[in-house]
């Protein structure tokens, strides 16, 4: 990909779960271009300035062809009402500075609409940047969770783990792929509340904590970011959704929702917030 030419400097950067050192321009393009995330540069209209290879993908078009097109001809917000946020897009109109785990619609080549979570960051270089991630697996098992609790032994997503809390019945069931996001084999513990905390960084475990207890007093679905060390000693940041279900006295019931591994997300996030 064609980038103006620019100082280059040396740095680390999360790809793929591993860590590589590349020579890059010294400004957020040059840095989103070695990017294995899907990353859009916005100029201070909102309007496309450079996607990189992975976002040009998810698109189906090409950065050329949507050079100069204002951000909101591809990405409509997205009303569900299990999200805690909707938040506006009219950026740069309504304000808005950041947005941090959003999701929306990403209208594709061919048509129809795809969903993403969003991260946008703060103005960097003069240009503001929007990370996108396909969610599509994680929406497809989470509507089919809500709907059959079995999905978490049934199903095995490759990049979501799922779990389910029969509050009633006192048992908690996660899936394979949770298992393994929290470096043990499946099966290899009886899944708990309190095994689960066990694995939430010691700095984020209260917060985690008092996130869940107010689930259950308020019954909405709710969301978050944490850091994990799992069983195998590696450190990740898992975003997970879930709901409460209430049976006909108002009490829960059922508790369900997804996790997803996003350390890679996070670190290039990170890694932009030193540019310019």
């Amino acid at each position: 990909m064609n980038v103006a030419p620019g100082r280059y400097y040396r740095s680390s950067v999360s790809w793929g779960g591993r860590i590589v050192r590349v020579e890059q321009q010294n400004d957020g393009i040059g840095l989103i271009a070695q990017l294995a995330q899907a990353a859009l540069a916005l100029d201070a209209r909102g309007d496309i300035e450079f996607a990189n290879g992975a976002a040009e993908e998810l698109l189906g078009r090409s950065s050329s062809s949507v050079r100069g097109r204002p951000l909101f001809a591809f990405i409509s917000a997205r009303r569900s009402r299990r999200l805690v946020d909707a938040p506006s897009f009219a950026i740069p109109a309504a304000g808005v500075d950041t947005v941090d785990d959003a999701t929306a619609l990403l209208q594709v080549e061919g048509g129809g609409g795809r969903p993403v979570d969003l991260h946008l960051t703060g103005e960097r270089d003069g240009r503001r940047y929007l990370f996108l991630r396909d969610v599509s697996e994680r929406e497809q098992t989470y509507d089919a969770l809500r709907a059959d609790p079995a999905v978490v032994d049934d199903a095995d997503p490759v990049r979501v783990g799922l779990w389910e809390w029969d509050i009633t019945a006192g048992a908690v069931r996660w899936s394979p792929e949770l298992f393994r996001m929290q470096g043990l084999a499946p099966g290899s513990v009886i899944p708990s509340y309190e095994a689960f905390l066990g694995f939430v960084h010691p700095d984020d475990r209260e917060a985690v904590d008092a996130r869940n207890r107010r689930a259950f007093v308020d019954h909405q679905p709710f969301k978050d970011i944490k850091r994990m060390v799992g069983g195998d000693g590696r450190a990740i940041e898992v975003r997970t959704q879930g709901e409460v279900v209430v049976g006909s006295d108002g009490a829960p019931i059922r508790m369900f929702g997804a996790c997803e591994d996003v350390t890679d997300l996070r670190s290039a996030i990170r890694e932009l917030a030193h540019v310019g």
